[in-house]
């Protein structure tokens, strides 16, 4: 699963414009804003934090007092959307420091952030900063560490024209501490169709920084069909993290025109495994086992049509 930088993407459109050149008189001090760094260290669905880093440089004499006012301006509609008041201690003679500033935003795709300086209530310096791209980042606030690596699925027996099949679920913690606990649910939807076939819950316990630990249960499908399967993991009534794998009790390929397809069924009994325990098996995991009757009545119309095709 790709991941993207917790830091913004940030376009400078001109760096540091709209500086002023003029010092309040009796003032023999230089102040310079020279850079303006922004990241974005909490993302949320609807709601964005971005810090601002100001370096402020000061030369020649030593500073009066100093504030920083920083404003966001949404890029789609020009409208000022926060404004934040930063006080600074003065600077001393040829003193550099970095002041950071929290803008706590309504999630959007872009801003542009205005950076005035102020010496003696009056404005000595600015900047501006184009920052886009945030709709490409990740929310984060819930981020609890735990990583969906993989999905592994084995045959553990048949049964009529139902298939009983083992997932096993692995997470690794890739988080700075050990995990806190939370719910995995296991869902198997039909691919052409969408209906869920077959679904199982299951507690997830602490597990340690950098583990990684196996979580099996099983669900019972029907034969003939292909199914995605996801793993979602729950922080409440917050999902945190998703996982994909396929069964594919159908398979299909492409082929050339005019090729001669030949159908193979796979013997579904031939891929049955010792069903062995193994950890974080699920307990008690609810099950929802079967395809609609919708979509039985549309395997059996699909199937009349072929024989009507085939006898002409």
């Amino acid at each position: 699963m790709v991941r993207w930088s917790l830091v913004a993407l940030v376009l400078v459109a001109p760096f540091l414009s709209g500086c002023t050149d003029f010092e309040p008189e009796g003032r023999e001090n230089h102040l310079f804003v020279q850079g303006i760094d922004v990241s974005a260290p909490e993302v949320g669905s609807g709601r964005i934090v971005l810090l601002v880093n100001t370096t402020i440089d000061n030369s020649v004499a030593r500073s009066g007092d100093l504030r920083l006012l920083t404003k966001a301006y949404d890029q789609a509609s020009g409208l000022l959307v926060a404004s934040v008041e930063t006080a600074v201690p003065p600077l001393g003679r040829e003193e550099t420091r970095v002041v950071s500033t929290r803008l706590d935003l309504q999630r959007a795709s872009g801003f542009r952030l205005q950076v005035d300086l102020y010496q003696d209530e009056k404005i000595v310096r600015g900047g501006s900063l184009d920052v886009g791209n945030l709709a490409a980042l990740e929310p984060n606030l819930y981020d609890t560490g735990l990583r969906i690596s993989t999905l592994d699925f084995e045959v553990l027996g048949t049964q009529g024209n139902r298939t009983s099949v083992r997932a096993t679920v692995y997470l690794t913690n890739e988080g700075g501490e050990g995990s806190r606990p939370l719910s995995l649910q296991l869902k198997a939807r039909e691919v052409s169709t969408g209906l869920l076939a077959a679904q199982s819950w299951a507690a997830v316990g602490a597990i340690a920084l950098d583990a990684t630990r196996a979580y099996n249960a099983s669900l019972s499908l029907p034969d003939g069909y292909n199914y995605a399967v996801e793993a979602v993991l729950w922080d409440g009534e917050i999902i945190v993290e998703r996982g994909v794998g396929h069964v594919q009790f159908a398979p299909t390929a492409i082929v050339d025109p005019g090729s001669q397809v030949v159908v193979t069924r796979p013997d579904l009994d031939d891929f049955v495994g010792d069903g062995g325990d193994g950890d974080g098996d699920f307990d008690g995991g609810e099950e929802t086992p079967g395809l609609p009757f919708f979509a039985v009545v549309a395997a059996l119309a699909l199937a009349a049509f072929a024989i009507r095709r085939s006898s002409r």
